[in-house]
């Protein structure tokens, strides 16, 4: 039946090499929207100017980067142009073939020959060479490319590649092994680089290349193949579907939503898993994955269950032979798919036992050298054939190591998984089935670097199809009483079960005193350094379980039968119009309330972004400022309300941008990286943060919690740093002191992402709000021009520039003071910009 074809799909790739930008480009735009990156000045290298670049090219890459793809592509689409340019009538795309190498020249199109060096190898006539020649090459073109009785076209071929009317692809370098083998064709090949004159392009493994001085070619520049870009991403998402719909005689409609769909799940992806995408086998995978399902897994466990299972079982068979599982010859009764992935399950564990701390990139997956793999596979293939369990090892190591992308050769001797996360989840499978599981859970607990073994182990129990929640359950009684390292994942792993079905499972569990509970206290504790020093990270990690504990997820708190397992009494307006405003009128809600507002005295203090120079300003009322930035559970309600769109909610100048497209969430609001309920909300603009706002003070108004006269609204430039910095001239909210990473969320801190509110009390200002430095920026009712300005912006138009208050996580502490302010347009939404909310008053009738 049909296909997709390789043509439709490609991508064009990139190399590593920057190149200058013409004049051309440098009038088209900027360089960073033109190409994706920074600079301005130069831009990558394409690997078709690769090859119309260099006569002799040596096109290097790693594992699944995508060097045989690119050499088919080029094959085909040179052959398709050479047959349309000498046979009129011979079917071609709609814009010709040349229409798929943009880059190539017009007068360039000669005929290609391919050759795949490890057939070549395996000719007998090389093993007893006793030097190479050009004789060992032409004999084997022949005996490949040439029906019987067709001398006449294999001559034609030969002088077009003397003449350099040919292009010549030379396949899989790395894949040619042994010290006779190897010198025997490398000493070929320099004679076909002598007395051909055509192009001549040989791909090879990267590490292969460097590691031994055999592959080393005399006069072929190297160039190394980079990671597909967003861009590029994209533009294979598209192409993909486009062509799958058209297999499956879908209409066009389907693949736009399909290309959306994947393109949406690829962006939200968490950091480790959005790496995947950028190996062009891994997003063919993930895109196989999800056009089966309709839909990427819900949890990484799952996806890397189903990649795991591609690229074991269905990918890259060797040419005429079986798939891997009838090259081994076992009964089919007694040897299945699920023992192959035990195996697999088996090699991860070793892997992952054999990591070494110690190195410097500790989410790199661990080295093995192949003893250490053949020992394992030997050992798992025992059981099956105890006499014969060498040769099967050898086998499939020779299917995981040459051909399928799962087991990734890292130098002379060395092998590797693709990603860290295959390693991980496979070491997980392995514990998962150990008659002393709860033993090896209890000691990983304790062991930072086993953590996301265990948690995948758990996701992948709790997501299948059969989910299974008691392993589970059982891990959290078993680690609840332990130190806090094991407690923190505890907590992960009692969210990864979620509340939904551990009350199926035992609603007992979520009892005022039950398991749930019991573990929220111990979590809201460690989050906020109540219960022992612990470092930032780890009390960030402890602060986002408790998130997913108390409200699950923003997406729950958006339904309109949203409920709170256990409330977080920290923020009150997380729970505003929850179970028809039940909580609003509960005393310690109104409590809660009184303590979230942070009172401000009216007087004079200091102002301004010099030390050496501040000002002495004065207001003349009383302020309370929220305790903590705004946070995606407190955004979540306003999302959720029913009149969210009300114009009343909405300046003039943000109708005037919006239109009738209003945002329907903050930017990375489906993110895992930013869209913990406990995270302060980033991706919103003034326009949104304003809009909150007024929202919010109705609901005050409504509900009879804020007087009539009472509002709620974005501080300004002068009431936040008055909350900040205290009556004094003190540099930092809680003092003089130099900040140190248990003061605030900065580059040194080591988290990386918003930190859940609460996580530095070290931090706090004299007024008790916490995270005014670090974390995120926060916007504020004050025009750029007019810092010192007492009155309140109401509005912005989209030239004016507002002020924010500056430190976010990633900044340094040259900026982590009371002072420092950045400037946005009002429509800007960035992930690091958040705000907070005071009421001018005392206006809560507490």
């Amino acid at each position: 039946g049909d296909s997709i074809k390789l043509s439709q799909v490609y991508v064009g790739m990139n190399t590593l090499t920057e190149i200058p930008l013409t004049e051309a480009e440098k009038s088209q735009k900027t360089a960073s929207q033109r190409f994706g990156r920074g600079g301005g000045e130069s831009r990558p290298l394409t690997a078709l100017e690769a090859v119309g670049r260099e006569p002799r090219l040596i096109l290097l890459g790693k594992p699944g980067s995508g060097k045989s793809t690119f050499v088919d592509h080029l094959a085909v689409c040179l052959a398709g142009a050479s047959l349309q340019r000498d046979d009129p009538d011979e079917q071609a795309p709609t814009d010709g073939w040349l229409s798929y190498l943009p880059t190539w020249p017009a007068n360039g199109v000669v005929p290609p020959v391919k050759i795949v060096l490890r057939e070549w190898a395996a000719d007998g006539r090389v093993e007893t060479a006793t030097e190479g020649s050009l004789k060992l090459f032409i004999d084997f073109l022949r005996d490949q490319l040439v029906p019987e009785h067709c001398t006449e076209a294999f001559d034609l071929i030969l002088d077009r590649l003397r003449e350099g009317r040919a292009l010549l692809l030379l396949d899989g370098w790395d894949e040619v092994v042994g010290d006779h083998t190897l010198r025997i064709l490398r000493e070929s090949i320099k004679e076909i680089a002598r007395s051909f004159k055509a192009r001549i392009v040989v791909t090879c493994r990267v590490l292969d290349y460097e590691a031994e001085p055999l592959r080393k070619l005399a006069g072929f520049a190297s160039h190394t193949l980079a990671d597909f870009n967003d861009e590029q991403i994209e533009r294979f998402i598209g192409a993909w579907y486009s062509q799958y719909m058209r297999v499956r005689q879908r209409p066009d409609a389907d693949a736009a939503d399909n290309t959306r769909r994947l393109h949406n799940a690829i962006t939200e992806l968490p950091d480790e898993l959005r790496d995947l995408a950028g190996s062009p086998l891994l997003l063919t995978v993930m895109a196989i994955v999800h056009a089966n399902r309709g839909r990427l897994p819900d949890a990484r466990a799952l996806l890397y269950d189903e990649c795991i299972k591609i690229l074991l079982l269905r990918w890259r068979q060797p040419k005429g032979q079986p798939d891997l599982l009838k090259r081994l010859k076992l009964p089919a009764d007694k040897f299945r798919d699920a023992d192959l992935e035990s195996l697999m399950a088996d090699l991860g564990y070793a892997a992952h036992t054999a990591a070494d701390r110690d190195q410097a990139d500790s989410r790199r997956p661990a080295d093995l050298d192949e003893t250490a793999v053949m020992t394992v596979l030997a050992r798992g293939f025992n059981t099956f054939d105890p006499t014969g369990k060498h040769e099967l090892a050898g086998t499939m190591f020779k299917a995981l190591a040459m051909g399928n992308g799962l087991l990734l050769k890292r130098g002379p001797d060395t092998y590797a998984f693709p990603h860290r996360s295959f390693q991980e989840f496979l070491a997980g499978q392995h514990i998962a089935v150990q008659h002393n599981r709860i033993g090896l859970c209890r000691t990983y607990a304790s062991q930072i670097h086993w953590h996301e073994t265990l948690l995948l182990m758990i996701g992948y129990e709790v997501f299948k199809d059969r989910p299974d929640v008691g392993p589970a359950v059982n891990l959290v009684r078993d680690l609840l009483h332990r130190e806090s390292l094991s407690q923190i994942l505890a907590g992960e792993v009692l969210a990864l079960a979620s509340r939904e079905r551990v009350e199926k499972y035992d609603s007992e569990l979520l009892a005022p005193r039950g398991l749930w509970r019991q573990m929220c206290d111990r979590l809201l504790a460690l989050s906020t350094g109540k219960n022992g020093a612990l470092p930032p990270p780890l009390r960030a990690r402890a602060g986002r379980a408790f998130g997913r504990l108390v409200f699950d997820s923003v997406e729950s708190l958006m339904q309109p039968t949203a409920s709170i397992a256990a409330p977080d009494l920290r923020l009150p307006f997380s729970l505003v119009g929850i179970e028809g405003g039940k909580y609003e009128q509960h005393p310690r809600w109104r409590e809660a309330l009184g303590r979230y507002w942070c009172q401000v005295e009216r007087g004079p203090f200091w102002y301004g972004d010099d030390d050496e120079k501040l000002q002495r300003v004065k207001l003349d009322y009383d302020f309370q400022i929220g305790r903590y930035p705004v946070t995606n559970a407190e955004y979540a309600r306003f999302l959720a309300a029913p009149d969210y769109r009300d114009e009343r909610w909405w300046t003039e100048q943000a109708r005037t941008f919006f239109g009738a497209d209003l945002p329907s969430a903050p930017q990375r609001w489906n993110n895992t990286r930013f869209n913990n309920p406990l995270q302060p909300v980033v991706g919103v603009s003034w326009y949104e943060a304003s809009a909150y706002c007024r929202w919010l003070t109705a609901q005050g108004h409504n509900a009879g919690w804020l007087p009539t006269a009472g509002e709620i609204r974005l501080p300004t430039s002068l009431e936040w740093e008055r909350a900040a910095r205290h009556t004094d001239q003190r540099r930092h909210p809680w003092g003089t002191a130099a900040p140190t990473p248990e003061h605030a969320n900065y580059d040194q801190t080591g988290i990386g992402a918003p930190s859940p509110v609460g996580c530095f009390p070290l931090g706090d200002a004299m007024c008790g709000a916490t995270d005014m430095l670090g974390n995120v920026l926060e916007w504020l009712a004050t025009p750029d021009e007019q810092a010192n300005q007492i009155e309140v912006a109401k509005d912005f138009t989209t030239s004016d520039r507002v002020l924010l208050t500056w430190t976010y996580y990633g900044d340094s502490t040259d900026v982590l003071f009371c002072g420092a302010r950045d400037r946005y347009s009002p429509y800007y939404r960035y992930n690091v910009v958040g705000f907070r909310v005071i009421s001018p008053r005392a206006s809560t009738g507490v």
